[in-house]
């Protein structure tokens, strides 16, 4: 009996066996005027029917907005965009019902250049404070991993 609690505590103690929903961009996307980055689901088998994440970026050379995208559209949820200051959106994604989200973009990030002409670089785009949240109100781990726009290179050079 005692050596199974410790198994499990060791288990909980890990993070083993806890299933987490994941949210990306894609990484090394051509910004000419403008880029469209999709912030993808994956793990919808966690019955998230909520989200909220910061994205980070260099706001002294980017524009960055966001827009539903169609899984929260098609689970009935609305995208609410807040600035934190430069460099920083706060991003929620909610509705006023239960329908879990599934896989795919939930949220279209648009990405601008601030000034036209901008040398060749790459800019990370990070999703920061990710969490979900069930349709009881339970807490559900977010993984996150971050992506990037290029200016002054094309789809062909990032290949």
């Amino acid at each position: 009996m005692l050596r199974r609690l410790v198994d499990v505590a060791i288990l909980l103690a890990c993070g083993g066996g806890l299933l987490a929903a994941e949210l990306s961009l894609p990484a090394r996307v051509p910004l000419r005027d403008q880029a469209t980055l999709p912030l993808t689901l994956r793990g919808a088998e966690q019955n998230l029917t909520a989200l909220q994440c910061d994205l980070q970026f260099d706001g002294g050379v980017l524009d960055v907005s966001a827009a539903p995208g169609p899984a929260s559209s098609a689970a009935g949820k609305s995208v609410v965009v807040r600035s934190l200051g430069t460099g920083r959106l706060r991003l929620i994604v909610a509705g006023m019902n239960r329908t879990a989200i599934r896989d795919g973009a939930v949220v279209v990030v648009t990405v601008r250049a601030r000034a036209a002409g901008t040398n060749r670089a790459e800019f990370a785009v990070r999703i920061l404070n990710a969490a979900g949240a069930s349709a009881d109100g339970n807490l559900l781990r977010m993984e996150t991993r971050a992506g990037s726009v290029t200016t002054g290179a094309d789809e062909k050079e990032l290949r």
